[in-house]
C-alpha cells in the first residue's frame, strides 16, 4: 500500500530567533564537547583532558541556571562580549580561576574516598531522575537511593529546604519507578553521605509508626496547589520554617548512625 507525505503547513514551524540562535549553537558545541572526555566512573584528575571538561561542564550549568532561574550574570556577560560570532574555545577561556580552582579540589577529592561512598550505594544510577515533566527532577539516584548533591561551604545553619525537597520528589515518585528505600545527602566538600530510610525517616516526622510512603504519596498530587494536609503530617509548614521541623533535620543529620 502506497505511503503519502503529508503536506506541512510552513506556518506550524517556528523560524529560529536570530538573537538566541547563535547562543542555542554554542551550548550545542559545548555539549558536544563533553560526550568524550565524560566517562562514566571514578574522576581521574591526571588526565590532561580534566581541566577543560570541568570548564565545559560549568558553563553548562549556567545554561541550564539561566534556562531555570532567568538569570546567570557570568554567561550573559560572557555572551554580551562575545557576541553572536562566539566559539567554545572563546567562552572557555573566559572561565574565572577561581571557578576552575573551586572545580578541580572537588574533583581531586571525589576521586578519592567520597567516591567510594557514593558507589557504595549500588547501580542501577539515574542522572537527573524525572518526577515531574519540566518541574521536578532530582539529583542522582544509586541503586534505590534518592541522592541530593550540595557543596556548600557553610553546613550550618542547616538548611530547610534539603530534606523538604527530597520528600517531594520521593512523594511524587507515586508509581513507585524508582523503587526508593532510601534518602541522602551528598555534602562534596565535607566528604559525608547522609542517608535515611525512608520508612524511619517518614515514621520520625509524622510521629506516627504505622504510616507508609504509598499512604502520604497519595495525598500528595502534583494538581494540588499546596498540599498542606501532607506537609503537615510531616511536620513541615511554610517551607520546614517552624522550629519543630528544623531540630529534627539536625537530629537526624547529627546522628551518627546516619554518616555513612
Amino acid at each position: 500500500m502506497p505511503t503519502t507525505t503529508p503536506k506541512l503547513d510552513a506556518a506550524q514551524w517556528a523560524a529560529p530567533d536570530p538573537t538566541v540562535q547563535p547562543h542555542l549553537q554554542l551550548f550545542s558545541q559545548l555539549a558536544a564537547r563533553v560526550q568524550g572526555p565524560l566517562l562514566p566512573g571514578r574522576p581521574r584528575p591526571d588526565r590532561a583532558a580534566e581541566h577543560p571538561l570541568l570548564a565545559e561542564c560549568w558553563w553548562l550549568a549556567c545554561y541550564e541556571q539561566l534556562y531555570r532561574g532567568g538569570r546567570c550574570p557570568p554567561l550573559t556577560n560572557a555572551l554580551g562580549r562575545l557576541g553572536p560570532s562566539a566559539t567554545a574555545e572563546v567562552l572557555l577561556e573566559m572561565t574565572p580561576k577561581a571557578v576552575g580552582e573551586d572545580l578541580w579540589r572537588l574533583t581531586v577529592a571525589l576521586a578519592d574516598r567520597r567516591y567510594n561512598q557514593l558507589a557504595a550505594l549500588g547501580g542501577p544510577v539515574t542522572v537527573a531522575p524525572l518526577f515531574v515533566q519540566a518541574w521536578a527532577d532530582g539529583d542522582l539516584v544509586l541503586g534505590r537511593t534518592l541522592v541530593e548533591v550540595k557543596v556548600t561551604k557553610h553546613l550550618l545553619p542547616l538548611r530547610d529546604e534539603w530534606l523538604n525537597q527530597l520528600l517531594g520528589y520521593v512523594l511524587l515518585d507515586h508509581g513507585d519507578w524508582y523503587e526508593l528505600e532510601q534518602a541522602a545527602v551528598f555534602l562534596g566538600r565535607q566528604a559525608r553521605l547522609v542517608a535515611w530510610p525512608l520508612a524511619e525517616l517518614l515514621s520520625e516526622l509524622t510521629g506516627d509508626p504505622r504510616v507508609t510512603l504509598a499512604e502520604l504519596r497519595g495525598e500528595f498530587r502534583p494538581a494540588d496547589a499546596v498540599p498542606a494536609a501532607t506537609w503537615a503530617r510531616l511536620g513541615i509548614l511554610d517551607g520546614w520554617s517552624s522550629r519543630q521541623a528544623r531540630a529534627r533535620l539536625s537530629g537526624l543529620l547529627d546522628s551518627p548512625r546516619r554518616d555513612r
